[in-house]
């Protein structure tokens, strides 16, 4: 669980950033921060299913719920097919009858190309190797098909808001706050914009619908608090 959380966060920060035409892995961030972002996009993914709109605590608080609710249903029906499962195979007569029916047609066919006779423990080796085989192929897929669906829902989503909270730009009044500006040295304001990603070097500013890469290198990031001027 905790790895398909790190998975999630991984493919919906690279889908995000691919939103703005921009390459998340330019800007890397700490591997915990992965399992944060996991959980925040399973968090917008479900409030986007459950068709539940707003950011107040009682929004998050149904959210969080149901997502809890499904993540226990989910591992408790896991458990009690497991320990049924467990239980089951060592008393029941019909399935101890198909396994001796199993040996004995598998060591037909290996008896006929060589010379070999298969014990219970090869024959349980042979099923549980294409047990395993198939598990893993069924597996591999929702381990990557469902995250990568989450997360492609929350990039989405937040896509979608971000551009209706700074669509307008820095010019924007309830939104400047979250504005900065690259300045050289002489305090000339080069490229401004909302953050999208940032690195030691480097940053992506967004803008009114337009996005760039701006160095750093012999400048600084102001926010810009104060009201612009036209």
């Amino acid at each position: 669980m905790i790895g398909v959380v790190y998975i999630i966060g991984y493919l919906y920060r690279a889908d995000y950033f691919a939103l703005f035409h921009f390459d998340a892995e330019a800007f890397p961030i700490a591997t915990p921060e992965y399992f944060v972002r996991g959980g925040y996009a399973i968090y917008l993914a479900a409030s986007d299913f459950l068709n539940i709109e707003g950011d107040g605590w009682w929004a998050r608080i149904r959210v969080i719920f149901i997502v809890a609710v499904a993540i226990g249903g989910y591992l408790a029906a896991v458990s009690i097919v497991v320990e049924w499962i467990s239980l089951l195979i060592p008393k029941d007569k019909a399935i101890s009858k198909a396994a001796d029916q199993l040996k004995r047609t598998l060591n037909d066919k290996f008896q006929k190309k060589l010379p070999v006779k298969l014990g219970m423990s090869g024959v349980m080796a042979v099923v549980v190797g294409a047990y395993f085989f198939v598990s893993i192929c069924t597996i591999a897929v929702f381990v990557y098909a469902i995250p990568s669906a989450i997360a492609e829902a929350a990039a989405r989503r937040q896509y979608h808001t971000t551009l209706d909270g700074f669509g307008n730009g820095c010019k924007d009044p309830e939104a400047r706050h979250f504005c900065f500006a690259v300045q050289d040295s002489t305090g000339a304001t080069l490229a401004r914009g909302f953050v999208i990603g940032s690195a030691p070097e480097y940053v992506a500013l967004s803008d009114n619908g337009r996005t760039r890469v701006v160095s750093l290198q012999g400048r600084q990031l102001v926010q810009l608090d104060m009201p612009l001027k036209e």
